[in-house]
């Protein structure tokens, strides 16, 4: 049941930063997908069971405050706080926040962490830039109720906060049941970045070369998926290379086809696949730092 609401928590943040920031990502959206990363690597609920009860023993007055309808928008995740790192001096730009970390005191994790304030924010700004989205009106809701059916599922019932959390829970369930939602409805997140920063690469040398991109930009995503295939794509971080579009009057079929041949070719598979292996050796030294993953 704990892992349902992790992942459920995970999606829902990759989905309200990469809908907000298509183009160009936020450190918040890079510490959650790093996160996301681990969780599904580690593939072990429990040994994240005591970054959760962490969390929850340093800010369990804020947390156990009752919500209601009328105060969603004014919860603890709102406050304007800002948690900053004295002891290291650490050098990546600063989260706004409560943050949610796998281990703050080992500098090699630093950065993979839940901003849940920042999160949170972020939920209120999509909600309020389409008000008649159910999916983005669910989703500040949302977010608070996984998180607090985190916390119950992991904390001992005789605490005096319990019926609190336990309270806030079924109040949040309802938000989400009043705005047309439901409280179990899965999330499908974009892409965490491969297709977006391949796409982004794409469009920057079809532009320089003279080539009239189409004006929905899904189009073309689309087109590259069929040219390429998802599977090689989601394996794509960035691909800078020569594409072979000389013409400045070539049109866009003709172009995408030069693509689809130049992404096929062994050289740039070599390049994916050394992009893949990289990948997963940073994802394996991030994991042999967590306690208890090598069990």
């Amino acid at each position: 049941m704990t892992d349902k609401h992790i992942r459920s928590l995970l999606d829902i943040s990759i989905d309200i930063h990469d809908t907000l920031y298509p183009n160009n990502g936020k450190l918040f959206g890079t510490c959650i997908n790093k996160f996301t990363q681990t969780y599904n690597k580690v593939n072990n609920t429990e040994l994240f069971t005591d970054v959760f009860l962490k969390f929850f023993k340093n800010n369990s007055s804020d947390i156990s405050k009752i919500i209601s309808t009328d105060t969603i928008d004014k919860v603890w995740l709102t406050k304007k706080v800002r948690k900053e790192d004295k002891k290291t001096g650490w050098s990546m730009p600063k989260l706004e926040g409560y943050i949610i970390y796998l281990s703050e005191e080992d500098e090699k994790l630093k950065n993979v962490c839940i901003p849940i304030t920042e999160i949170y924010q972020a939920s209120l700004r999509l909600h309020m830039s389409d008000k008649e989205d159910v999916k983005y009106a669910s989703y500040p809701p949302k977010i608070l109720y996984h998180l607090y059916s985190i916390f119950l599922a992991i904390l001992p019932s005789s605490i005096k906060e319990y019926k609190n959390i336990e309270s806030n829970i079924k109040i949040l369930s309802d938000i989400v049941e009043e705005v047309g939602s439901n409280v179990d409805d899965k999330v499908e997140p974009k892409s965490t970045g491969n297709m977006k920063d391949i796409t982004k690469a794409l469009k920057e040398v079809m532009r320089k070369s003279g080539v009239n991109l189409p004006g929905n930009a899904k189009e073309l995503d689309d087109a590259m998926e069929r040219l390429v295939g998802e599977d090689s794509l989601n394996k794509i971080g960035k691909i800078v290379g020569e594409i072979g579009i000389d013409d400045k009057n070539e049109d866009l079929g003709s172009a995408l086809s030069k693509i689809g041949t130049a992404l096929q070719s062994e050289s740039v598979k070599k390049t994916i696949s050394e992009i893949s292996e990289k990948t997963n050796n940073e994802t394996n030294t991030l994991i042999s730092s967590i306690p208890g993953s090598q069990e």
